[in-house]
């Protein structure tokens, strides 16, 4: 997460230190992988928040028939816990394959900007070259520089992706975390019991 951000920024620094209009390739480049990652990240959000849902399901459902198995047993209605638990499941599986496949729409939109980068690097180097405005050192260096801020970039973009997760989640655990008891204890509540006696009073089966 540190790393990422100052390979990124150093790069892109002596890209410009070395030939300033090359440069503006990254300037025009990495914008529009941003742009397409934040529409990959606000359509696959909603789905991850989803799938914490689902995933709660899917433990709960688990934790009763697991707690229960004996009365399921003695009722036989081992059936109808297997048509719940595939329910649920299903339900979970569905939301988490829409969730990946968003997702994995980054992969095509890096490597189609990292071609289009280097495409970019390329030509321009090569015109550069042929019109003696630019020596293949300095081409060299900026295949280089190419490799190094594409790969920042990537790293960034995965790093946000883990965070899409941890967001979800920290939402999921504050959600139990804020939720307000149906039990209130009064102000004065009776804390301490002088005697601890037990009193049956019109109790009556």
């Amino acid at each position: 997460a540190v790393r990422g951000p100052f390979v990124l920024i150093f790069a892109l620094v002596f890209a410009m230190k070395k030939d300033l209009l090359m440069a503006l390739i990254f300037f025009v480049v990495i914008p529009a992988m941003a742009i397409g990652m934040v529409i990959i990240f606000k359509s696959a959000y909603p789905f991850f928040e989803e799938l914490r849902k689902r995933t709660d399901g899917v433990n709960s459902v688990v934790q009763e028939e697991l707690t229960g198995i004996r009365v399921i047993k003695a009722f036989n209605r081992q059936t109808f816990a297997e048509e719940r638990f595939g329910k649920v499941n299903q339900a979970y599986l569905k939301t988490s394959l829409e969730a990946i496949r968003r997702i994995l729409r980054m992969g095509p939109l890096m490597n189609g900007m990292i071609c289009l980068c280097m495409i970019l690097v390329l030509f321009f180097g090569g015109w550069g070259i042929d019109q003696g405005k630019m020596d293949p050192g300095t081409l060299i260096i900026f295949i280089s520089y190419t490799g190094q801020i594409l790969m920042a970039v990537m790293m960034i973009s995965m790093y946000v992706i883990n965070a899409i997760y941890a967001v979800a989640s920290i939402h999921r655990i504050f959600e139990v975390i804020d939720l307000v008891p149906d039990q209130k204890v009064p102000l004065e509540a009776v804390k301490e019991v002088k005697d601890g006696s037990v009193v049956f009073d019109h109790v009556v089966f």
